[in-house]
C-alpha cells in the first residue's frame, strides 16, 4: 500500500526520483512473490538466513540459497498486492519489459486463487497438507450462493420503511458493539427482514428507517447485470 501511494505522488509531482524510489520499492515485491519458489503466492516477508535461526511460519527459500521467507501471508496482504501492480502496469512502468512484470506477477496470483477455489495455498502447505493460509474462511462457492442469496431476498421496495427488530426473540443483540448507538445484532439480517441500505452503511443495525426517503436501485442494479 505505501507503493501505491508513492506511485500516486509520482503521478502528481512527475519528480523522477520518487518515480525511482518507487521502483525500488516495486522489486522488493518482484523479490516477494519470487522467494517462495511458488508461482502466485507471495512471501509475507523474507530476510536472509543469517538474520535469525529458522522461526514458525519462516522457511527456507527454495530459490534464493541466502534468504528465508515467512509463509503465512494473508487475505489483506494478497488484496494490497492485487491492487498495486495494475496501478505499476499503468502509471509507473516504463518500458513494455517493465510493464510485463507486472503483468506477470498480477496475472499469477490470480491464477493461484482461482485455482484453489479462491484459497491462496503456501509451499509447505501446497506440498504437504493442502490447508488454506491465514485467510478467511471462504471459496468460490460460498461466495456465489451468498451473492445468489442476497439478490433472491432484495427486497424490490426500496422506500426505508421503519424497521424494528431489537424486541425479536431469535437475535442476538451485539451489546459490546452498540457504544450508545441503535441496537445492533451479532448476525447480520436478510436485507428484506431490514430497512433499506446502502452498501457503506451498518447492516448490522436493528431498528432504523423513516419512510421519508427511497434508496435508488444502482447496488441491486450492478449486482443483477
Amino acid at each position: 500500500m505505501y507503493l501505491s501511494s508513492q506511485i500516486f505522488r509520482y503521478v502528481v509531482t512527475q519528480d523522477l526520483a520518487i518515480k525511482a524510489s518507487a521502483w525500488t520499492h516495486f522489486q522488493s515485491l518482484e523479490l516477494l512473490n519470487q522467494v517462495s519458489g511458488v508461482p502466485g503466492y507471495p512471501g509475507r516477508s523474507f530476510a536472509k538466513r543469517s538474520d535469525f535461526p529458522p522461526a514458525p511460519q519462516w522457511y527456507p527459500s527454495p530459490v534464493y540459497p541466502t534468504l528465508q521467507f515467512q509463509g503465512d501471508t494473508s487475505s489483506d496482504e494478497i488484496v494490497g498486492h492485487e491492487f498495486v501492480y495494475p496501478l505499476v502496469h499503468d502509471s509507473l512502468a516504463s518500458s513494455d519489459d517493465e510493464r510485463q512484470r507486472a503483468y506477470i506477477l498480477l496475472f499469477n496470483i490470480t491464477t493461484n486463487i482461482m485455482t484453489h477455489d479462491c484459497g491462496q495455498i503456501n509451499q509447505t502447505q501446497h506440498l504437504f497438507t493442502n490447508i488454506n493460509t491465514s485467510s478467511p474462511a471462504f471459496d468460490c462457492n460460498a461466495l456465489s450462493a451468498d451473492a445468489v442469496w442476497y439478490m433472491q431476498r432484495w427486497p424490490l421496495e426500496l422506500i426505508a420503511w421503519p424497521q424494528f427488530n431489537s424486541d425479536r426473540l431469535d437475535i442476538q443483540l451485539n451489546i459490546p458493539a452498540e457504544c450508545e448507538q441503535k441496537p445492533l445484532s451479532l448476525q447480520m439480517l436478510p436485507p428484506d427482514e431490514r430497512t433499506t441500505k446502502k452498501w457503506n452503511t451498518n447492516i448490522y443495525s436493528l431498528d432504523d428507517g423513516d419512510g421519508f426517503y427511497e434508496e435508488d436501485p444502482t447496488a441491486f442494479l450492478i449486482s443483477y447485470w
